[in-house]
């Protein structure tokens, strides 16, 4: 039935280890053209924007 099939799913997501794929790391500063990459989907994976040193807002 549709629960037990659920409860499955739950178990190997929450038993198997993944890691996303960080295809690139930009500053914070280039966000818009993070945010182009990832629509024109010419990148793979999740790109982490990163602060600028000092902006510990």
């Amino acid at each position: 039935d549709l629960a037990e099939a659920a409860r499955g799913v739950v178990g190997v997501l929450r038993d198997t280890p993944w890691r996303p794929r960080i295809a690139g790391r930009l500053p914070l500063s280039r966000a818009a053209e993070a945010h182009r990459a990832l629509e024109s989907g010419e990148v793979r994976g999740r790109l982490v924007l990163t602060p600028a040193a000092g902006d510990g807002r």
